[in-house]
C-alpha cells in the first residue's frame, strides 16, 4: 500500500494491487448483496433473474447497477411490490440507461 500524505495533517493511501479484470460478475454481485445488509434488509429485494438481467443490462459497471438498481426499486415501490422481478426490471431499464 502507498501513502501519499497532503496538508493539514490529512494521508491519501492507495491499494496499489493489481485489478482483476476475469471477475466483474462477482464484484457487481458482491455490491448488490452488501447494499441490502448495509441497511438491515433481511429479505432479497431482486429474485434470481432480475439479478441476472441487472448485470446483463449493465455489463456489470457499478455506476450502471447502481442507478438501474435504484431506478427498480423506485418502480417496485410505485407498484407496491415487495421484490423486484425480472419485469420491473426491464421496464426500469428504459427509463434508467437513456
Amino acid at each position: 500500500m502507498a501513502k501519499w500524505f497532503c496538508g493539514n495533517g490529512f494521508a491519501l493511501a492507495v491499494n496499489a494491487a493489481p485489478f482483476s479484470f476475469s471477475a466483474p460478475t462477482a464484484i457487481a454481485a458482491s455490491a448488490i448483496a452488501a447494499l441490502p445488509a448495509a441497511i438491515g434488509v433481511t429479505q432479497p429485494l431482486f429474485d434470481d433473474p432480475a439479478r441476472q438481467a441487472l448485470y446483463q443490462a449493465t455489463k456489470g459497471i457499478l455506476r450502471k447497477v447502481d442507478k438501474l438498481a435504484l431506478t427498480a426499486l423506485r418502480l417496485a415501490a410505485s407498484r407496491k411490490e415487495s421484490t423486484v422481478g425480472e419485469s420491473t426490471l426491464l421496464d426500469a431499464t428504459t427509463e434508467a440507461l437513456l
